[in-house]
């Protein structure tokens, strides 16, 4: 809510004493943005992607413990202490123990991920497997989303996982870029559970994916003016 003097704004990026003043962009915003494959926090998405291959090495009851290490901002972005005990969607999905332990049982991360019978206070289960992960930061680090995530089973074997952010990744090229036809199935499955009827849905993707043909934006905002069964706040 504090864009230029609050928690990670502009001012406390380039520090106190400096010359201050807004950044010159040359292109719009917009044009700078990306896709999350995910309902979550940016630096969850390197490890969600990896979860197919975390749980075809493991299951949840051959796991001892897990050890997730991370950049300082990071630590202190999603493995604070309110996030060992998610109560609502804000906290859980910027929580890394509860994402990942969340992630291991499902297979998945998505917006039904957050409701409160899935949290660690109403599910033993999520609960159990949270309480076996230990995150801390890594001197040195740097990125969004560096990480890297070690399992140990019973049987003594582990293995670790890297994921991309900073200086740590090799290239952004290692991981698979979004089609197309995967960001249409996401919009799509957005429709289905938020119960989206199939007109508006084809109405809204055939503006929002074609914008140059649009004279006015308010055209597009129209066809998501609702969305679906609206939540209270």
């Amino acid at each position: 809510p504090q864009p230029f003097e609050g928690r990670g704004s502009l001012w406390s990026l380039r520090g106190p004493g400096r010359e201050f003043g807004l950044p010159v962009q040359e292109r719009l915003c917009i044009e700078r943005t990306w896709f999350k494959r995910f309902p979550s926090d940016a630096q969850s998405q390197g490890f969600l992607v990896l979860l197919p291959e975390m749980r075809a090495w493991t299951r949840i009851d051959e796991i001892a413990s897990i050890q997730y290490d991370m950049t300082h901002n990071n630590w202190q972005e999603v493995g604070g202490n309110a996030k060992w005990d998610p109560r609502n969607p804000e906290t859980a999905d910027h929580s890394a123990p509860y994402l990942l332990a969340r992630g291991l049982i499902d297979g998945d991360i998505y917006v039904d991920s957050f409701v409160p019978e899935k949290y660690p206070f109403r599910d033993p289960i999520v609960k159990a497997l949270m309480d076996k992960i230990s995150c801390a930061p890594v001197d040195g680090w740097g990125g969004l989303g560096t990480a890297r995530i070690t399992i140990r089973k019973h049987s003594g074997e582990q293995r670790s996982w890297d994921t991309w952010g900073g200086a740590r990744n090799p290239t952004l090229e290692d991981y698979p870029r979004p089609t197309n036809a995967g960001i249409r199935a996401k919009f799509e499955r957005a429709c289905a559970f938020r119960s989206v009827s199939d007109a508006q849905r084809d109405r809204a993707w055939a503006a929002w994916s074609n914008l140059r043909a649009i004279n006015d934006v308010g055209e597009a905002m129209q066809t998501l003016a609702t969305f679906g069964r609206p939540q209270p706040l």
